[in-house]
């Protein structure tokens, strides 16, 4: 979220999701791979040297480079994977099968981009975990390996390192319903 007053003021507002943040530390915004350093921390409305992970935050940069909705924040120290192919395991949620080729809107965060999956890799028997064939199906609650393509860059941890950033929903393009809850890879 972009703050700005009539003062000259600008700051951006959102969580730290993982690792902590200082005064001065560069920092890439993704995607767009800008790289710029912090002028200003504030947490609960007084500033600060450095900002915790799960805090709520507002950053000030050292210039006025054009940070979007769904942008990252990241150290530049300690950059987070960025591509549009990823490799995930979905929870399908739909009551209605998935189809082949079916537009979905990737989100993750406030961070949004259309998308299609490429292909249903595999199913996980949720009994005994083994991978069973998938035929390219999915119906509701199936967990299945799958990959995906997006318009736009995701930038992201796996899953297991970050939870915050390795996690995302698939919303179906025209309904507007979430389809799937998903873990990157």
């Amino acid at each position: 979220y972009i703050i700005e007053a009539e003062n000259n003021f600008r700051g951006l507002a959102g969580k730290t999701v993982g690792g902590s943040y200082t005064k001065g530390q560069q920092v890439t915004i993704l995607p767009s791979g800008i790289e710029t350093s912090i002028k200003k921390i504030e947490v609960n409305q007084r500033e600060v040297n450095v900002a915790e992970a799960n805090a709520s935050v507002v950053l000030h940069l050292n210039d006025q480079r054009t940070v979007v909705r769904g942008s990252s924040i990241v150290p530049t120290s300690h950059l987070p994977q960025t591509k549009k192919e990823l490799k995930a395991t979905l929870c399908w949620m739909d009551h209605t099968a998935y189809v082949p080729g079916q537009k979905v809107i990737l989100q993750q965060n406030s961070f949004r981009t259309p998308a299609v999956i490429k292909e249903v890799i595999d199913k996980v028997d949720i009994h005994s975990l083994e991978q069973l064939k998938s035929g390219g199906t999915m119906t509701l609650n199936d967990i299945c390996k799958v990959q995906i393509e997006t318009e736009h860059p995701v930038s992201f941890d796996s899953y297991t390192e970050n939870r915050h950033s390795g996690a995302f929903i698939l919303i179906h393009s025209t309904t507007n319903n979430t389809i799937a809850a998903g873990t990157l890879h």
